[in-house]
């Protein structure tokens, strides 16, 4: 039996179990969805859209309670110190289980793909609030280089989290397409509840 350091290495890595990737990802994906509650909501209830198509981003009244840092406040600068410490946190995490979780299983693959997904998706609309408010800030007062600076970060998050989730959603070379009975049995047993229980935290009771 060959039991050298590399192969005891590449056999772990493959061992993930689906429940392991559930107890690190769904107490990350708990926390992000209590954070996420406002801009998620400004997104699904369509408020976000019709301020784009109605030109209200770009011709409405900033409302100055959303400048500045302050942390008990809506403020521009509290969404982005958010997004900056869950970002931070969130990131290693997903990428550590990508790498110990079994995803040659349709079970492993999809247990990890449904966390990442709504993990990087919540993430997407925490960030996105805050760069509407710097857009609409910008066209009411001018341009400062902190608004430049906090767009441009803003904006790099926008195009970056998309990326990061499709690499991460990539399936391992050899692994057998994730669909007919596990992923059957994931949709039964495991999307239904995640996706009820992710509604309670996110959506107003």
């Amino acid at each position: 039996m060959n039991m050298s350091p590399s192969s005891v290495a590449v056999g772990f890595r493959r061992q993930g179990p689906p429940w392991a990737t559930l107890m690190v990802l769904g107490p990350l994906l708990y926390r992000v969805a209590r954070v996420a509650k406002d801009p998620f909501l400004w997104i699904a209830t369509g408020r976000g859209l019709a301020c784009i198509f109605t030109g209200k981003l770009f011709t409405g009244r900033f409302n100055i309670i959303h400048a500045g840092c302050a942390l008990d406040q809506p403020t521009i600068g509290k969404w982005l110190i958010w997004f900056s410490v869950l970002a931070a946190v969130a990131a290693p995490l997903v990428l550590l289980v990508r790498r110990f979780n079994d995803r040659s299983t349709a079970v492993g693959y999809w247990t990890f793909a449904i966390l990442a997904a709504a993990i990087i998706g919540l993430l997407w609309c925490v960030v996105i609030q805050p760069v509407g408010m710097l857009v609409q800030y910008v066209f009411w007062m001018g341009f400062t280089a902190k608004r430049v600076v906090g767009l441009l970060f803003g904006l790099a998050a926008l195009i970056l989290l998309p990326w990061f989730l499709r690499w991460n959603l990539r399936r391992p070379p050899g692994a057998r397409t994730p669909v007919a009975a596990g992923s059957k049995k994931m949709l039964v047993h495991f999307l239904a509840p995640l996706l009820a229980w992710s509604g309670g935290v996110v959506m107003p009771v």
